[in-house]
């Protein structure tokens, strides 16, 4: 009697590795540079791309894209780089550092005046930025951010530059503009459209304007040379013009390139 029985556990056992759950996928990190005006859409964006990709892991790095340029040319490691101006990705372009096949332009933004909610009521356009009564303004330093230039150039466009160069208030990104004046610390500030849309607490929208007045705000994506995980970040890139990445896009208020803007 108990020699089948022993068969018998000899032979269960023999099945049991058959029955052991097969290990996951191993993961694959994908490290993306992006904008900081980028942050909320990708981070709503980025589940969706890894269940697309089962095997990729978005991490990211958020700063102003000068800030990323310039790690990315001093050495640090990237796979993707989204940034908020064509200046930056040309930079890196131009060093031998991006897959120029992969570039892609996947979104546009606008440039628009903004102040504190509660102390609005004399301002009334960009041009109303000379006046006394507005003693300080916040705008992005043009060394550290994309925005920084076109503020530069609006204020061309209006003719008021050389009147309130004395006036400003430089920060490194943008969402550091949009502080500074919630909380009342400067009278004005000049933001992009969508970092205005993702904020709105404690500020007033005065002017959005025209797209005469700077270069386009065109985002750029494109894949490193020396990425050692190519194939997850082209799809990345390629992600970023797809419908579903586009409506994500559209929500926080930028142009996309499936909505044929």
């Amino acid at each position: 009697m108990a020699a089948p029985a022993l068969l018998a556990l000899v032979f269960a056992g023999a099945l049991l590795p058959a029955c052991t759950p097969a290990a996951s996928p191993a993961k694959t990190e994908i490290m993306v540079f992006a904008a900081m005006s980028l942050k909320q859409p990708f981070s709503q964006a980025a589940p969706l791309f890894e269940a697309e990709n089962p095997g990729a892991v978005l991490q990211f790095n958020y700063s102003g894209s000068g800030t990323l340029a310039d790690q990315i040319a001093s050495g640090a490691s990237a796979d993707v780089f989204a940034s908020g101006g064509m200046k930056e990705m040309d930079m890196l372009a131009e060093k031998g550092l991006v897959d120029r096949d992969t570039m892609r332009v996947f979104a546009a933004n606008s440039l628009v005046l903004i102040a504190p909610l509660d102390h609005s009521e004399a301002l009334h356009g960009f041009s109303d930025l000379v006046l006394p009564q507005v003693r300080r303004i916040a705008v992005c330093d043009s060394r550290l951010a994309p925005a920084g230039l076109y503020t530069d150039e609006a204020f061309k466009y209006y003719g008021i530059g050389d009147n309130i160069s004395g006036k400003l208030i430089p920060s490194a990104q943008v969402a550091q503009v949009c502080d500074y004046t919630a909380r009342g610390e400067v009278d004005a500030g000049v933001v992009y459209l969508t970092d205005y849309m993702a904020r709105k607490s404690g500020l007033a929208l005065i002017e959005q304007a025209p797209e005469a007045a700077h270069s386009k705000i065109e985002y750029p994506a494109a894949v490193m040379n020396n990425s050692v995980n190519k194939g997850y970040a082209i799809r990345f890139v390629s992600f970023l013009c797809s419908e579903k990445c586009g409506k994500i896009l559209s929500g926080y208020g930028f142009k996309t390139v499936t909505a044929g803007n």
